[in-house]
């Protein structure tokens, strides 16, 4: 019998060190993509915080939150529309402070004042 030395194919061990390659790729383009997704959510949370505030800040200019039934349908909205949101509106001086909560597991960069609530996002604005 003839038995040729070259060799056609490829051996099990270089088969398995591929595999664990592109097994090690996929884990990272799974991380990236879940951590990308996480990130939109928390954009999509602050648009519609920063649109609440903008709401609340208009009807302040207009000068028609003088009843509390005004700031408890707004609270009542920021509930609906974040995950645990509610919001505060202070008078000081000669205007208003606007501050928006909501549940984030997100570490933000920004704080409303001096006591920052964990595990919540906040934005902040000033009426005049």
């Amino acid at each position: 019998m003839f038995y040729s030395s070259q060799q056609n194919g490829f051996s099990l061990i270089e088969v398995l060190i591929a595999m664990c390659l592109l097994a090690i790729m996929l884990l990272g383009i799974a991380e990236f993509q879940l951590s990308t997704l996480q990130t939109n959510q928390q954009a999509f949370m602050q648009n519609i915080a920063t649109d609440q505030l903008r709401s609340m800040a208009e009807l302040i200019q207009l000068s028609k939150v003088n009843s509390s039934g005004f700031l408890q349908k707004w609270n009542q909205s920021n509930k609906d529309l974040l995950p645990q949101g509610y919001g505060e509106v202070k008078h000081v001086g000669n205007h208003y402070c606007l501050y928006l909560y909501w549940r984030s597991n997100k570490k933000h960069l920004w704080k409303c004042d001096k006591t920052q609530i964990k595990n919540y996002a906040c934005l902040e604005l000033e009426v005049f």
